[in-house]
């Protein structure tokens, strides 16, 4: 059948509007028991049955088709509401024009006249609950294997969508009836005319299922049967070979109100009777046949093991292609590399009689040929694998958001699995992982879209990094060191770790007062400390940088340092001083160089070896030497030199007091006055007198 939007809301055309009663309630009265004559053909139509893997009632099918749902329509068993005990549950979600439902297939060559014809003779219950904006439609389809198919439509309002009869219009049934709908309940768009079926409300289904079947239908779908002028074709025959019955819900969308409608429906107690005196023949047997192959289609039947399940339990004894299945329905499961339950990689319904290629998420390992890794669910076959000697790495691309089972098939214990998305993490075995040793296989549960690497020899970890100075004393507090790789790029050294990539050699720095005075490639294998040439001072550190050989402190004070260097050079000399350095010298002679007064760090760059000197500040003056009897006489010199020259200042001014109190005599006074006469003539005297008189 094919459903038709109408052209509108008010201008949809009804094929056909059969109204024909069916007997129904609205409260349920005692159950209609069969007479001896006929029985019921229905499988489980009370639900009490149980329900397959799936959550479906046995024995019953999803019949669900491209719904494109929102939500996805669910069928369930349940109890919330039933007429006794349980019933089925069928609910349909939010969709422009969908159809899901259940069905229940019968024997082959089962014919309508096995069917018991009788007011009864399709007997159930039904509730519809409406969802949304109000009720989609609810069909009960009965179908013919040749295609012919009757369908009883419960619609409240036939205005939007359309069910018009239909014909063949091809081979041998050629121009006749195909598709027969019979409408109960409402018609068109009378909101006046009580619904025959009340949402929310339990109600009672009979119908004699012959007498519609033998019915004449109603046809105006080609050029001689018109809405004019139609036509009225025979209905189908009783010789017809029974298909399937079929309970479905419509859900739809009226783009033009902006309104939707659906429903949640439940089913009850359903029987279909046929006659006792005409049973139906036996079932006939039916084939499972199928083949398995890789994510790369290769066949892989020789390495998966597989086992099928009918409703209620396990065909352990079935041989693939043997036609000895009753009806049902039968799901398979594979397992990879063996069939226990961990290891289970497919699971499905399988279809009869038919040969089918099943692709299971299996990806073969390059190097070991019959080996795989498998997943479960199936992930993408954009998935990637990679092997080596050394480990086995796996790109998985898969759905986010999806948690997926992966089994890896290694020859023995993994040394290590990492997990790396936008950083790398290194899994725990026994909790992000196991290893079965019998079987060989490693198990992680918990995959997600990331690069896997399962390393069967142990990996290369980052070392332990540890610096001390010549004294042995560990300087890590000191320095700022880091590794790259070799291209340049940082690595982040956390002891024990994986090193994140294979661009080997790694390099090893070390920066002292921000700069780099050790550079070497990495020794992964090294567990003992990288002494550097550092020599501690009173005042901080003696620091050279990775090219020295030999470095040895010669003397050093409060004044002055001075040590000797060899090697290669260039050479970078840091020196802790207690301040900042007169001069420096090299062999002697003096050299450039630069102080950070913030640290009190000397930087010296040369490339020569040899005597390097530091003088901080002039010392004083010292005497000559000598002994300390020379400092002795030294000091009794200067004592005779002050005693001698206080004598001769003593004696000075004794005489100078002897004259002044000399008493004056004749002689004196007569030797005084011969001084005082002028030897020399006026001019003379007067330029004495001038020039003593300059004096005073």
């Amino acid at each position: 059948m094919t459903l038709r939007k109408s052209l509108g809301p008010f201008r949809a055309t009804v094929a056909l509007s059969i109204t024909i009663l069916a007997v129904m309630a609205t409260m349920p009265p005692a159950p209609v028991h069969a007479g001896a004559y006929s029985v019921n053909s229905v499988r489980n139509g009370n639900f009490e049955g149980g329900v397959d893997t799936y959550g479906l009632p046995i024995y019953w099918q999803n019949v669900t088709n491209e719904c494109h749902c929102q939500p996805a329509p669910t069928i369930t068993v349940n109890n919330t509401e039933a007429i006794y005990n349980n019933a089925a549950r069928l609910d349909i979600g939010k969709a422009s024009n969908g159809f899901m439902g259940v069905r229940q297939f019968y024997p082959q060559n089962t014919l309508f006249s096995n069917f018991t014809q009788r007011q009864d003779e399709l007997d159930f219950w039904f509730r519809l609950d409406p969802k949304y904006d109000g009720l989609g439609d609810f069909r009960i389809r009965l179908q013919a294997q040749n295609g012919q198919e009757l369908n009883y439509v419960i619609d409240p309002d036939t205005t939007f969508l359309t069910y018009p009869n239909d014909t063949f219009t091809y081979g041998d049934l050629n121009g006749q009836p195909s598709l027969k709908y019979i409408f109960l309940g409402r018609l068109g768009s009378d909101l006046s005319t009580p619904l025959m079926a009340p949402p929310s409300k339990w109600v009672h289904f009979t119908r004699d299922v012959t007498a519609d079947w033998l019915a004449p239908m109603r046809f105006t779908g080609n050029s001689t049967c018109t809405v004019a002028s139609p036509c009225t074709l025979p209905g189908f025959p009783l010789d017809d070979v029974f298909s399937r019955l079929e309970f479905g819900l419509q859900g739809y969308q009226n783009s033009d109100l902006g309104t939707q409608y659906g429903m949640t429906a439940w089913i009850d107690n359903v029987n279909f009777y046929w006659n006792s005196n005409y049973p139906a023949p036996p079932p006939p047997m039916h084939f499972l046949k199928f083949n398995f192959t890789d994510l790369s289609k290769t066949n892989v039947d020789q390495s998966v093991k597989w086992r099928i399940f009918n409703a209620t339990s396990d065909i352990a004894s079935y041989t693939r292609g043997a036609q000895t299945l009753p009806d049902g329905d039968y799901t398979l499961e594979a397992y990879y590399p063996t069939i226990t339950p961990p290891y289970l990689i497919y699971r499905a319904r399988i279809p009869f009689d038919t040969n089918i290629t099943i692709t299971l998420s299996l990806l073969a390992e390059p190097m070991s040929p019959g080996t795989f890794v498998a997943f479960f669910p199936s992930v993408l076959n954009t998935t990637r694998i990679e092997q080596d000697s050394t480990r086995l790495a796996v790109d998985v691309k898969a759905t986010t958001g999806t948690s997926y089972a992966m089994f890896a098939k290694v020859p023995y214990l993994p040394k290590a699995i990492v997990e790396t998305t936008s950083s790398r993490v290194e899994l725990v075995p026994g909790v992000d992982w196991t290893y079965d040793a019998a079987q060989s296989i490693a198990t992680l549960t918990s995959v997600t879209p990331a690069l896997y690497a399962i390393y069967l020899q142990e990996p290369v970890r980052v070392p332990t990094v540890t610096f001390t100075d010549r004294a042995g004393t560990n300087v890590n507090n000191l320095l700022v060191f880091n590794m790259t790789n070799s291209r340049g790029k940082l690595i982040p050294i956390v002891q024990h770790q994986i090193t994140p990539d294979e661009n080997y050699p790694y390099y090893l720095q070390a920066f002292y007062q921000g700069h780099r005075t050790y550079r070497d490639t990495v020794d992964f294998s090294r567990t003992s400390p990288i002494q550097l040439p550092m020599l501690p001072l009173s005042s901080g550190y003696l620091v050279v940088n990775s090219t020295v050989v030999g470095i040895n402190i010669i003397g050093q004070s409060d004044n002055s340092l001075k040590f000797d260097l060899t090697g290669p050079g260039p050479f970078l000399i840091l020196v802790g001083v207690p301040q900042k350095p007169l001069y420096i010298e090299l062999n002697g002679a003096k050299i450039f160089w630069s102080y950070d007064a913030t640290s009190r760090t000397v930087i010296i760059e040369t490339p020569t070896q040899g005597t390097v000197s530091l003088l901080y500040t002039n010392p004083p003056q010292q005497p000559p030497p000598n002994s300390a009897s020379d400092y002795t006489n030294y000091y009794i010199a200067g004592g005779i030199l002050a005693v001698a020259v206080s004598a001769s200042l003593g004696i000075g001014i004794f005489f100078t007091r002897q004259n002044k109190h000399r008493v004056e005599t004749p002689t004196n006074r007569a030797d005084r006055e011969r001084n005082r006469e002028p030897s020399l003539g006026p001019m003379r005297r007067a330029n004495m007198n001038r020039s003593a008189g300059g004096r005073s």
